[in-house]
């Protein structure tokens, strides 16, 4: 195969993951009763690798100010994470991938509570705001 045939490949496969994210994350702000609720995506395709959600931090504000907020957890439903945003504030999600240091950041405007939920206790597969 010629360099400018891997090269085809390789940009056909980039310009597919990049329409899958933008279809994911396109898919993962939906209107609600005047809600909108901003959801991670469970997984993320990059460069052929298929990346599972691993991780939420939530920001009040930029996260390059890095005022990360502390979740609360529930001794009534481990695995379970929870963020109160304070009125007025807009929070960021940063949402972190198994395996690597790619992340996706959202700005959940008017969002007034996060919640991340894994199913083992370790593994995240629900990380959303509203």
């Amino acid at each position: 195969m010629s360099s400018n045939e891997r090269s085809s490949r390789w940009i056909a496969s980039a310009g597919f993951a990049a329409v899958t994210l933008l279809l994911s994350l396109s898919h993962s702000q939906t209107a609600l009763a005047d809600s909108r609720v901003f959801q991670c995506p469970a997984q993320i395709q990059v460069d052929g690798a298929q990346l599972s959600l691993s991780g939420l931090n939530v920001f009040e504000g930029p996260i390059e100010n890095r005022v990360a907020l502390v979740p609360e957890t529930s001794s009534g439903a481990p695995g379970t994470m929870r963020w109160q945003v304070d009125a007025g504030a807009t929070p960021y999600m940063k949402c972190r991938y198994q395996g690597s240091r790619h992340y996706l950041v959202m700005v959940a405007e008017d969002a007034k509570r996060c919640i991340a939920k894994a199913a083992d206790g370790k593994r995240l597969f629900q990380a959303s705001c509203s």
